[in-house]
């Protein structure tokens, strides 16, 4: 795509969006703190980044405890056809599905299904990762493998089970990796820890495929039925999927897109089910905008509790050091599948995504009530980097 037709599409996309979808609940979509002029003045602040950065596509949803006070689409969901992107436009969500692993485990704690110290292989007894401990009784716990602190990486092994390379001849039935969990986390059994046990932050999407394959051994569920019974459709997400199987048939999906020298160039879709769990789910911001709630309602949902409040707190509970976390998000801790840090002196719970065409950020501050979530059809680009300023600012969140 030419430079100059992408200008015009960001013209034209200045003056739509305005006219964007917007949902809200209730005559009263603000409150005392957060006004229209916050909301619209976030709206503008997006449109500008959008401008700046070249994004075809970005949905946001604000949420204050139960209520919705923005939910609405900018831009394109495919620059080619200028096909609006709306509030219920689905989006790859990247690592900003480790929180829903993360959450469902909440549940099952919740609900004394598992617990969050219980050893892998209670679960998996296939599943012996190789750890560097001087303890001999040491084990790998859930708690482990959502913290990311058993030392292992390993990102080979995914490169091989996902066609990153957008090879065309890539064939997902020619490795048992590429479409079975259980085959991906047999072969991490055999590779060496990189890490010593429990020291250090090492992100690890392995882990997180462990742990949820965990929570589907202990309840005898697959594990993308079970997050569909015990969180999607409780939560009334229903545009939200686990595989890109499911998204097939539907119309209004965005197109991933990466910035090139001519502009965005768009990619193809790429299968990520055997990683779904740490990177795999596709949702919108509307059904976003309910898992918020949920969260910041401290575990109830139109006035059902799906979790105990104290093992919410326990998921948002610092699990490795922030001088431990490396270089992968400066000033952070890591809890049970989120990251940690401050803005201005309050605790902010969040996890970015990316996807190879896609760029996504979930961001709550329990304390306040607050939160909001970021999708995008671009993939890399700096408003991951700057997404929670520019929100929390034009919310006046001090």
């Amino acid at each position: 795509m030419g430079k100059k037709y992408f200008i015009l599409v960001l013209l034209v996309l200045a003056l739509l969006v305005f006219t964007s979808a917007v949902y809200a609940e209730g005559e009263n979509n603000v409150t005392e703190e957060i006004t229209k002029e916050s909301l619209n003045k976030l709206s503008v602040s997006l449109v500008n980044k959008m401008k700046e950065y070249q994004i075809p596509g970005l949905s946001v949803v604000v949420v204050k405890e139960d209520k919705v006070l923005m939910c609405r689409g900018f831009g394109w969901t495919d620059l080619e056809k200028s096909t609006p992107v709306t509030d219920t436009t689905v989006f790859s969500i990247g690592s900003s599905a480790k929180p829903f692993t993360g959450t469902l485990i909440s549940v099952l704690v919740s609900d004394g299904s598992m617990g969050w110290d219980d050893p892998i292989t209670k679960y998996l007894p296939y599943f012996h990762l190789k750890i560097k401990s001087d303890n001999p009784k040491d084990q790998v716990l859930i708690r482990d493998l959502l913290s990311h602190r058993t030392g292992f990486f390993h990102m080979s092994l995914i490169q091989k089970a996902i066609n990153w390379e957008q090879d065309p001849d890539w064939d997902l039935k020619s490795d048992p990796i590429r479409y079975s969990r259980e085959a991906l986390l047999k072969a991490a059994s055999e590779f060496e820890p990189q890490e010593n046990f429990r020291l250090i932050h090492l992100y690890s999407n392995i882990s997180m495929v462990a742990a949820a394959e965990a929570s589907a051994k202990a309840v005898g569920i697959e594990w993308d039925i079970l997050m569909k019974k015990r969180l999607f459709e409780p939560l009334g997400m229903t545009k939200t999927t686990t595989s890109i199987t499911q998204i097939k048939d539907l119309q209004n999906v965005a197109k991933g897109y990466l910035l090139g020298e001519e502009g965005c160039l768009p990619v193809m879709a790429i299968n990520m089910d055997v990683v779904s769990p740490a990177g795999g789910i596709n949702s919108c911001a509307r059904d976003m905008g309910n898992f918020m709630k949920l969260l910041l309602s401290g575990g109830v949902f139109n006035g059902k509790r799906l979790i105990k409040k104290s093992e919410l707190e326990e998921m948002w509970t610092t699990q490795v050091q922030g001088a431990d976390i490396g270089g992968l998000m400066p000033g952070a801790s890591y809890g049970l599948g989120w990251f940690i840090r401050s803005w201005n002196g309050n605790k902010v719970v969040e996890h970015p995504g990316n996807a190879l065409g896609y760029t996504a950020n979930i961001a709550l501050i329990p304390e306040l009530g607050i939160g909001y979530v970021m999708l995008s059809n671009l993939m890399p680009t700096p408003i991951l980097g700057e997404i929670n300023v520019i929100v929390w600012e034009a919310l006046g969140i001090q």
